[in-house]
Formats: structure tokens, C-alpha cells, sequence
């Protein structure tokens, strides 16, 4: 089987969704299935992609419009279309908005298309995946099967028009077996609290803030690190936003920012909690599990995955309103031992083995 992705910037900057095609090409690299990559600005990704045994080829642009308005552009595609000569059985992409090109692509290889959605669908715009007067709309039923996190995206894909048929729910997976150990560690008292992830409105961090703040005012002796990088003006000035409302209420002691971390692992190991306040419909959120991996408990808004991915079914250790959130920290605090950190953790392990999870991801490709 041959593989060719389109992904315009494979970069770490990009989030969860990127590291996690970064190990499904890895795992068909493993499992002998030839992979190509089309890019169309660097990314430091391409050093591993390179590493694992993955082609890669820059191209102009895989903005569909933007390409073909630019003869530049256009000579890119034929390129390297004339220099590989190569045929694709799949054209996977990553987002749907790479679905143009990969219908073109897939008519001159006569290769099936799969598409990772890895966000949930604008319902303001549900038009959008069914109008044929715009590309996406156009393409959509050229995808012989759309790959999602969870049930939920799954329903929520239904509703805008997808095919129920053609929509497979495969989870985000870890390769267990190449992660470093921890030794099993044992909370008896709650000081340092931990956010890690991108640094967004719509990760909820104004509202984890404002989580804080009750607890400093009920007199925990509590410390907030925030650990994330910005990459654009919108999330540098976000970020001035937090800091602002920090120095006005006088928490410059007891909340930190903390810069892009590489060894996410080994971080939230040394932490006694983690929280996880996002307010939009996470489909997958890798820091969930990189914590209970870690052995650090993690308490979190109950949106999207987040309950089921920390197997909390009794809705103990998420919370659906900030007086909950508080409510729920506090409940673990006077009792860690609570977290059952270490069934949570086994479980997981077997959840999401991407040993396991590969297989199934070929299986979709090869039918």
C-alpha cells in the first residue's frame, strides 16, 4: 500500500492534531506501507518525517484557489507529479479543508481518500459540507471514510449531513511501549497545579484563572503554573489579557507562566494536579492522558472527551460550571487518595496503544 498525505505545515506549533499524524505516518511506516508527504512551509516535523522513513515534497500551495491562480504554484504540482511518477493507493488528509486537492489527486491516482477530522463541524455553517456551491461541498461524497476521536464527533458530523456509514470512530493513540517509566507517586497535600497546552480563548484559561481566585480566597495555599507557548498576535495579546487580571488581583506570586514545554511527560510528573478547562467540544485532548500517565490526577471541564477519556462515568473529577470546578478541586484536595490514579491508568494504557490503534486505521485505508 502507498500513501500520499497532504498537510500544508507540519509543525509542533500546530497542536495535538499534528503529533498525532506525525505517529499514524510513523505507524505505516512500521507496518511497510510507503508514505509521502505534501507540505508547503516548513514545519519542524519534517526532521522526524525524514527520520521514520517518510517522503517529503514542498509544493506551492495547498490552498486549491490560491494554487491555480499562480502559474508558480501550478508548476510545483506538476513537478511533482512528473518527477515521482509514482501511484497512490490513499490520499490521507488531515483536515477537510485539504479535501479539494485530495480529490484531484485522487482522480489522476485512482486512490480512495480518507479524512481525519480532527475538529468538531462549524454548525454555523452546516451548508458548508452540504452546498455544492463551494469546494467542500462539491468533494464530500469523493471520501470513501472520515476518521473521528469519539461518538460524539461521530453525532455531531451526522447532523451536518455527513454519511453515518462512512464515518469510522477511531481514538488518538500513544506509543505506550516508547514512553518513559515514572515511579508510582503519592499526593498527600496539594500545592502545585498545572495547566499545559496552547495558549487560546477557547482553552479556557481566563476561566481556569477565575477557578484560582476562589481557591485563594477560601485560603488554599495553592501555585498555578501555565505552560504553553503563543504563536500569533490574537494569543500574544490573550496572554497579556491573563497577565493583566493576574497583577490586578495580586497573584504574581502564585501564578506563573511558563513557556512551551518538549518533554510534556516528565512536566506534569512533577506536579500534584492538573487542570484541563477547556470550553469548546474537545475531541481528543493528549493532555489528559499524558497526566494520568504521568501519575498526576486531572480534573477538567466536562466537554467533548474529557469525561471519557479520564473514565470518570460518575462525573467525580469534571465539573460543568466554575462553582463546580471549585467545588470538585477542593473535594480533592482534602482527600488525593480519592483518584484513582492507578486504575485510571492501566486502563488507559490499553485504551490507547497505538500498537493496537494502527491496526485499525490500516484496516479503514485497505477496505
Amino acid at each position: 500500500m502507498r500513501v500520499l498525505t497532504l498537510d500544508p505545515v507540519p509543525s509542533s506549533t500546530r497542536g495535538g492534531q499534528e503529533k498525532s499524524l506525525f505517529d499514524i505516518l510513523k505507524g505505516f511506516r512500521i507496518n511497510n506501507i510507503e508514505v509521502d508527504l505534501l507540505y508547503e512551509e516548513w514545519g519542524d516535523y519534517l526532521t522526524e518525517y525524514n527520520r521514520v522513513g517518510v517522503g517529503v515534497f514542498k509544493i506551492g500551495s495547498l490552498n486549491f484557489k490560491k494554487c491555480f491562480s499562480n502559474p508558480i504554484h501550478i508548476k510545483s504540482v506538476f513537478s511533482f507529479l512528473l518527477k515521482e511518477k509514482k501511484k497512490y493507493d490513499i490520499i490521507y488528509i488531515n483536515e477537510i479543508t485539504e479535501l479539494p486537492f485530495a480529490w484531484l489527486f485522487s482522480k489522476i491516482f485512482s486512490s480512495k481518500i480518507i479524512c481525519h477530522l480532527r475538529l468538531p463541524p462549524n454548525i454555523k455553517t452546516n451548508n458548508f459540507y452540504k452546498s455544492k456551491f463551494n469546494l467542500i461541498g462539491a468533494f464530500i461524497n469523493s471520501v470513501d471514510a472520515f476518521i473521528v476521536a469519539n461518538l460524539k464527533m461521530k453525532f455531531l458530523y451526522t447532523s451536518v449531513g455527513l454519511n453515518d456509514n462512512k464515518i469510522k470512530v477511531i481514538p488518538n493513540g500513544f506509543w505506550v511501549d516508547k514512553m518513559p517509566n515514572f515511579q508510582e507517586k503519592k499526593i498527600k497535600s496539594v500545592k502545585k497545579i498545572v495547566y499545559l497546552g496552547r495558549i487560546t480563548p477557547q482553552k479556557g484559561i481566563l476561566e481556569l484563572i477565575e477557578i484560582f481566585e476562589k481557591l485563594i480566597e477560601l485560603n488554599y495555599d495553592l501555585y498555578l503554573d501555565i505552560i504553553g507557548d503563543v504563536m500569533n498576535k490574537k494569543q500574544r495579546d490573550y496572554l497579556l489579557k491573563l497577565k493583566k487580571r493576574i497583577k490586578t488581583n495580586n497573584l504574581q506570586e502564585r501564578v506563573t507562566f511558563v513557556g512551551q514545554t518538549k518533554t510534556p511527560l516528565e512536566t506534569l510528573y512533577k506536579y500534584d494536579l492538573t487542570i484541563f478547562p477547556s470550553i469548546w467540544e474537545e475531541p481528543f485532548g493528549r493532555v489528559l492522558f499524558e497526566s494520568i500517565y504521568s501519575y498526576t490526577p486531572v480534573i477538567g471541564n466536562d466537554v467533548g472527551s474529557v469525561s471519557t477519556i479520564i473514565l470518570d462515568e460518575k462525573k467525580e473529577w469534571t465539573y460543568c460550571s466554575k462553582n463546580e470546578a471549585v467545588r470538585k478541586i477542593i473535594s480533592f484536595i482534602e482527600s488525593p487518595g480519592k483518584y484513582n490514579i492507578n486504575e485510571k491508568r492501566e486502563i488507559i494504557l490499553k485504551n490507547y496503544n497505538l500498537n493496537y490503534i494502527i491496526k485499525d486505521l490500516i484496516d479503514v485505508c485497505g477496505k
